[in-house]
């Protein structure tokens, strides 16, 4: 864990005070240094969940009549940010993961809130 890190982790705050802090499961050295100073999983989310799909698997994609694929561009952006608001692909939320996963996604790291 980096200086800036260790110091947040381990500066005292005001009584009633409570941090908070989003590491990955994967971050081991992270979690590690989080509970040497008091920090614990919070278990009550908010989580995400980090997917992958292998795209050397996929065929050419062949879109149906009357539509194109194309690159996304700055007028894109107002349509795919109310996209990402929909709810995220984890146990709190099985049909998204659900969809996620019959798309040939599958889990590579899930997210941890921590309190102190």
């Amino acid at each position: 864990m980096n200086a800036s890190v260790s110091d947040y982790a381990g500066a005292a705050t005001a009584p009633g005070v409570r941090r908070t802090v989003t590491v990955l499961e994967s971050e081991t050295h992270l979690l590690a240094a989080l509970d040497r100073h008091g920090y614990r999983d919070a278990g009550d989310g908010p989580f995400f969940v980090t997917m992958a799909h292998d795209l050397r698997e996929l065929a050419e994609p062949e879109p149906s009549p009357g539509y194109r694929l194309r690159t996304v561009g700055d007028a894109d952006v107002p349509g795919r940010v109310a996209a990402h608001r929909w709810p995220r692909g984890d146990d709190a939320y099985p049909v998204p993961a659900r969809l996620y996963r019959g798309l040939g996604f599958h889990d590579i790291t899930r997210s941890r809130l921590l309190h102190s």
